[in-house]
């Protein structure tokens, strides 16, 4: 089973998510973001329903570097599932 990784980037500012965002919000496993986003989304309906998920990461190296652990992991994960 070939397992496929999504990666959506959504911007956030001061008006509301559409449906198509608000899905991919809901339906996602993790979702990145700055301070500085952090504090906005705060102030989104979502927030309170997902808070859970958001992992707050201010260097552009780092998320790259857990974005690829996260890909890895998918990976070592679908191996795993396959030999069983």
């Amino acid at each position: 089973m070939k397992v496929v990784n999504k990666l959506y980037v959504i911007g956030i500012g001061y008006k509301p998510l559409d449906k198509r965002a608000q899905e991919i919000i809901y339906n996602s496993e993790v979702i990145l973001a700055s301070n500085r986003l952090f504090e906005v989304f705060k102030g989104y309906e979502e927030f309170k329903t997902v808070k859970d998920k958001i992992k707050v990461i201010n260097n552009v190296d780092e998320t790259m570097n857990f974005i690829r652990a996260e890909v890895q992991k998918s990976r070592s994960a679908d191996v795993q599932n396959f030999r069983t």
